[in-house]
Order: C-alpha cells, then structure tokens, then sequence
C-alpha cells in the first residue's frame, strides 16, 4: 500500500481508494496506479518500470557528456556551413568513393537530414510519411560513417526491413572494407546477441522503422547502448 500511494501522480489517491481499484479490476497482476490527467489508471509494474528507466536513459543519451560523447569526422575534408552545404559536401564525398546511387536526386531536406544527422551527437529523430526517403538516408549515412572509419549498427523490427537495406547496401561501388563497418540485423538478434557482453565503448546505432519497437524490446535496446553513443531513431510520422 505504501509502495502505490508513493508512486508519481498518485499523491490523491487514498491506501484504501487503491486497494478497492485493485479489487474491482479483478487483475492478479501487480499493477501500478497512477493519475492520467486526473483519471485513475491501471498499468501493468513492468510497463511503468520500463518507461520510467526508458525516460532516463534516453535522456542520459540525447545529453551526453562531452567528452565521452561519439562524434563523426572526415581528417582532411573542410566541410563547414549550414547543414544543406555541410550535406552537400558529404554526398559529393559519398559520389567520390563509392558512386551515386540515386544521391544526386535528394530534395533540400534529404541534404539537411545527412548534414545534421552525421555531424550532431547524442540522440536524433529522423521521421517523414512512407516513402519520403528515409531509408535511403539511413543508407547514405551508414555508409558515410563506415568511410569515416566508424562501426555502426543499424537495427530494424523486422527481417524485412533489414533486406531492404541490405539490397540498397548490394553495389558492387561500395567497397567491402566499408560494407564491413556497417552490421545490419534486427533488433531482437542484437539485444540477444549482445545482452551478455555490452559494450564498453560509445558507438553508432540506427534504428530502422522504432516507432514498430514495444515498450518491452525498445527497453532493451536502449539497455545495451552504451553511455555517449550516437543513437538515430528513423520512423513514420503516423
């Protein structure tokens, strides 16, 4: 009873008002109740722990500390400006080494999108309706962080989407030095794969398609990135 009077947004709501709340719900599974805009609500205790983590996390994500946090280069390239020419000069290093591959048709905020995503650092969101070009985009960058000598990770739901990349990736222009910088696989098989050795390093993660991930399995994810990496999170407006 203490432990459910004390939770956030709960400050109202009597020991004896939860207990009846729980009775009436006929729920056995222990639950959290908590004010939702002055509503009582029920919440499964595993959704609430892995949200209230999730907020934290992420947050510890967005704002890295400097001088741990993963930032992207090209030594030797001046790429300086607005994100539109910062893009512009990527995609004409992007055309130099490995060919265009549909690159040279992007509309203005495709070349903002790769100029901003590339050069920030923390957490960045990359949405559009379907078939607005984002996964053309999370190509390019994945391949643009491989010529920069970064290992990145770019993670989707399903198996589907990971093919989809990997048919984009399957050109005989890009190198296979740079090809092996880029992991492609689905969430699931990294969370598992990785659970039991996380990284100690900050690195480069791209999320294909999250706003698909649950509460369950986005928890995870984010569990075993590690402090100060580059986390692009890719999805659907709607």
């Amino acid at each position: 009873l203490s432990y459910l009077t004390e939770l956030p947004g709960l400050k109202n709501v009597s020991a004896h008002e939860a207990v009846s709340l729980l009775r009436s719900s006929g729920n056995t599974f222990p639950i959290a109740v908590k004010n939702n805009r002055g509503n009582i609500c029920f919440e499964h205790i595993r959704a609430y722990v892995s949200e209230d983590y999730l907020a934290g996390k992420l947050a510890s994500l967005a704002y890295p500390d400097k001088d741990n946090a993963k930032r992207a280069s090209f030594p030797g390239y001046e790429i300086c400006g607005t994100d539109m020419e910062k893009g512009d000069r990527l995609l004409e290093i992007y055309r130099e080494k490995c060919g265009d591959h549909g690159i040279g048709g992007y509309a203005k905020t495709q070349r903002e999108a790769v100029g901003k995503l590339f050069f920030t650092e923390g957490t960045d969101i990359l949405t559009g309706d379907p078939g607005s070009g984002k996964t053309t985009i999370i190509r390019t960058l994945a391949v643009l962080f491989a010529l920069a000598g970064e290992d990145t990770y770019v993670l989707s739901p399903t198996g589907k989407a990971v093919k989809r990349i990997e048919e984009l990736l399957d050109s005989p222009d890009i190198p296979d030095r740079i090809k092996s910088h880029i992991h492609l696989m689905t969430v699931h098989k990294h969370v598992y794969a990785i659970s039991s050795r996380v990284p100690k390093h900050p690195g480069i993660y791209i999320a294909d398609e999250s706003s698909m991930l649950d509460t369950e399995i986005f928890t995870r994810l984010i569990s075993v990135i590690p402090e100060g990496s580059k986390l692009i999170l890719s999805g659907d407006t709607r």
